[in-house]
């Protein structure tokens, strides 16, 4: 395989990862939501604009380490 060739396979298995680490918050967020109403009878929403603010907070995370 090439070099450029396993950067682009890298770069696959990068967004297949932030995929499942996508899928794993969406369903923690609801389970939690569930058992908030549970316990408080509140309710939880969570908007696309949330996950799109984790995915900001989860990428300045990533450029401040890497400094």
């Amino acid at each position: 395989m090439s070099r450029q060739g396993h950067f682009i396979s890298i770069i696959f298995l990068i967004q297949a990862a932030i995929s499942e680490m996508c899928v794993e918050i969406h369903t923690s967020v609801s389970d939690m939501s569930d058992l908030f109403y549970e316990e408080l009878r509140r309710h939880n929403y969570t908007t696309p604009t949330s996950y799109l603010e984790l995915i900001n907070l989860y990428l300045s995370m990533l450029q401040t380490k890497r400094r």
